[in-house]
């Protein structure tokens, strides 16, 4: 009964991934066409950042952790400010 169960779990887990996969791979072709015939740069940098959302929304929602581990680390490197770089000159002043 064990092996049953542990082989359903599987199988249900298989089909997550897939489905995820297939959103991730919709999300890729919609967004290409709307980069081509989008000419604003705002835009575009807008509709990446929604589908970068999506996706990751997806991959929670889905169970699939390995994916949204990534994406979280990706959405946050762009969205955070650009760190402060000092090359000393405040401090060779005091």
């Amino acid at each position: 009964m064990a092996a049953l169960e542990y082989r359903l779990e599987s199988e249900q887990s298989n089909r997550k991934i897939e489905r995820f996969f297939w959103i991730l791979a919709v999300t890729g072709l919609c967004d290409a066409l709307v980069f081509k015939f989008e000419d604003a740069a705002v835009a575009n940098i807008f509709i990446g950042a929604l589908s970068l959302i999506l996706v990751i929304g997806c991959a929670r929602w889905l169970e699939v952790p390995w994916v949204h581990i990534y994406l979280d680390r990706l959405f946050n490197r762009l969205i955070a400010p650009a760190p402060n770089r000092d090359d000393g000159a405040e401090s060779e002043e005091k």
